[in-house]
């Protein structure tokens, strides 16, 4: 609409999920589950040919499910469990320059979002009777900042798009669960204690490239390499996470002037990581992550 362009978006741009059976791997992370959904009305206004502004507001929605059962070799077994879920805000803004008709520049930044998560907490132990507990609580976890640098350059028919990625994970400092009812009984205390994580900044470096085969279909691959956030003295079950490559392949095609379809396939290769930091002695390996996507696009 004149120089304004309006858009809305839903995404999933955070979450995990990860079940252990192992007794002793289980006692910290039975089921540790967090989902997130962007929901993202944004506009943008053209200022000249050459650049452009925009931003955006954030409504975030997540939901989680964590669990932990342990049984220490004296028989004692200690357990808990928490579903919540929270609606929180955001915002994001962009900034475009084409400095020359086969280039673009841009900026784009996603505010951190702490997610204050609410809901119910089932605690229990068999020690030294039956005991259960039940009460209301909260944990926060950060959906963090996110900056990226991106260039796209356009050469006959091929497209070479570079993007680097600065993501905020130092927000993310400990996991502190909050009761409503304070917790007196002596063996469940240990559910009292933050668990620290102190994560770092992280840095992701992406690549693309798209050819148009011909006006119906266009051919497209990427590649990335990722860096885990998360250093060696506060890794844990949870997320025992590593740095990344990825690889991806795809194509669209142009079904008429208005619509078009996409299929793509990403490979996520998690690097093999030793640990030794008092919870953890070992090697992860073989971790890896497929993902397949399919679109749609429609201009009005």
């Amino acid at each position: 609409m004149n120089n304004f362009r309006f858009g809305f978006s839903i995404t999933a741009p955070y979450g995990l999920s990860k079940r252990w059976l192992q007794p002793y791997p289980r006692s910290f992370a039975e089921e540790y589950s967090l989902t997130v959904v962007d929901i993202n009305p944004s506009v943008s206004y053209q200022i000249g040919e050459m650049f452009s502004l925009g931003g955006g507001i954030r409504l975030l929605y997540s939901t989680a499910d964590v669990s932990n059962f342990a049984v220490q070799p004296s028989g004692i077994m200690v357990r808990r469990a928490m579903d919540g879920d929270t609606i929180e805000w955001g915002y994001n803004l962009a900034a475009s320059l084409r400095p020359m008709d086969n280039m673009n520049l841009s900026v784009t930044y996603r505010s951190n979002v702490d997610l204050d998560l609410d809901g119910d907490i089932n605690l229990g132990t068999n020690y030294p009777a039956p005991y259960t507990m039940d009460t209301g609580g909260n944990v926060s976890i950060p959906a963090p900042a996110v900056l990226s640098l991106s260039m796209a350059y356009t050469i006959d028919k091929a497209t070479v798009d570079l993007t680097w990625d600065r993501t905020y994970w130092s927000e993310y400092e400990s996991i502190d669960f909050h009761y409503d009812t304070p917790i007196t009984h002596p063996v469940l205390s240990v559910f009292n204690q933050p668990i620290p994580k102190n994560w770092d900044d992280s840095d992701t470096y992406r690549i693309g490239l798209s050819y148009e085969l011909n006006p119906t279909v266009t051919l497209m691959g990427g590649f990335a390499y990722d860096e885990t956030p998360v250093p060696d003295d506060t890794l844990g079950f949870e997320l025992p996470d590593s740095d990344a490559y990825l690889y991806s392949l795809g194509a669209r095609y142009r079904v008429n002037e208005q619509m078009e379809l996409g299929l793509a396939y990403l490979y996520d290769y998690k690097t093999s990581r030793i640990v030794n930091n008092g919870i953890i002695n070992g090697e992860f390996t073989n971790a890896a992550a497929h993902l397949l996507s399919l679109g749609l696009s429609y201009d009005f």
